[in-house]
């Protein structure tokens, strides 16, 4: 059956922003409360959006294949290239170190008798690195049947929690915790990394703004849906341990549900990571394709190997800096690129002047903030 690219597309970009930071979602909204992540939820929700969107236009405006990295040279010269360079590198690795934690405890937890969660990390680690050799078609359709499959244990999932709700269980607002959602939030919500790629996978380049539009609305209907109903199941009994926490009030069957849902969760959202990852390295560093395999899946698991597993801290420091960094760097190559773009988009936003610097003062606010709360809890 031949499936229809922009479906394959939209795939692809849920696929890469639902990832491991869906499962920190219950703990924040557990500690912060109801209203605080809902107003952090739909504030990120937009502005990284919008983020989309710019970076979008910027690849349409733009001759040649390029990642971020590329489109900063040549926009702002050598200087902006070796910024982001670092930026991007190091938020992508950041991204994968998360990967490989989750998938190596969801392992373990689906085979508990077999495998510990090392030995789990290392085991998915090769499965997928394959994938990532192949390239960005396989990915595509390796994306697609692993959405749909995802979207299928998470409705069991759902169904599960729906009637186990207790409307006590949830809390509206907690100071203490208000800055905590902001880096999680945003790790959990951007996906500007597969963007150029979906060029590859679209006919007609005019579809990708609605397939960012339409991705980007199921990816926070999905958080708010699962981060409210756990919160209503577990209550302040949640902790980073989502399925682990929702155990003894649903029962020991939600566990191997939840380890399934985790691995295609973070399984999809790895090998279009480590295909950025790549592509930096190939395209914009110029190391041969071999080479630029290589680092882009080694780097990660070594950084694993030698101990750092701890996964709200990551998940926390690595979308706040990726967020900032990267963030920044795309609204002001929107901006630029809206001036001295050497092609005529398929799409071009209309907004007010003022929204770009909306954006940049809501990531600069934020990340402040969170690098505090980061320092204060972790």
């Amino acid at each position: 059956m031949k499936i229809s690219k922009p479906i394959l597309a939209s795939a692809s970009l849920i696929g890469t922003i639902i990832g491991a930071g869906v499962f920190a979602i219950p703990y924040v909204v557990s500690r912060s409360g109801v209203l605080i992540s809902l107003f952090y939820l739909i504030l990120l929700g937009t502005v990284v959006l919008f983020l989309h969107l710019f970076y979008g236009e910027v690849v349409l405006r733009t001759n040649g294949p390029h990642q971020l990295t590329g489109y900063a040279k040549k926009y702002f010269g050598r200087g902006a290239k070796f910024f982001i360079l670092i930026a991007t590198i190091f938020g992508t690795v950041g991204t994968l170190l998360v990967y490989v934690i989750l998938a190596g405890e969801f392992i373990k937890t689906i085979f508990p008798s077999f495998l510990t969660a090392q030995q789990g990390a290392v085991l998915f680690w090769t499965f997928l690195s394959l994938f990532v050799f192949w390239g960005t078609k396989s990915i595509a359709k390796l994306e697609l049947v692993m959405s749909l499959a995802m979207f299928a244990i998470f409705g069991l999932i759902v169904a599960f929690c729906w009637p186990k709700i207790d409307i006590s269980h949830y809390k509206l607002f907690d100071s203490h915790y208000l800055f905590l959602p902001f880096g999680v939030f945003l790790f959990s919500l951007v996906g500007w990394s597969t963007v150029p790629g979906l060029l590859e996978i679209l006919e007609k380049k005019g579809h990708l703004k609605r397939v960012v539009i339409i991705a980007s609305l199921v990816c926070v209907f999905v958080y708010l849906l699962f981060g409210f109903l756990t919160v209503g199941v577990a209550g302040s009994s949640m902790t980073d341990k989502v399925f682990e926490s929702l155990a003894p009030f649903l029962g020991g069957h939600v566990i191997l549900l939840g380890g399934l849902l985790g691995l295609l969760t973070v399984a999809t959202s790895f090998v279009v990571s480590a295909n950025y990852l790549k592509y930096i390295f190939h395209y914009d560093c110029r190391f041969p394709a071999p080479i630029a395999f290589l680092l882009s899946v080694l780097v990660p698991l070594g950084l694993f190997l030698v101990g750092f597993n701890r996964f709200i801290p990551v998940v926390s420091i690595v979308g706040t800096f990726v967020g900032l960094a990267e963030g920044v760097a795309i609204s002001l190559l929107y901006q630029k690129a809206k001036q001295a773009g050497d092609r005529i988009p398929e799409y071009s936003l209309k907004h007010p002047r003022f929204l770009i610097y909306f954006v940049i003062i809501i990531l600069a606010g934020g990340s402040v903030a969170g690098i505090i709360n980061n320092f204060v809890r972790f």
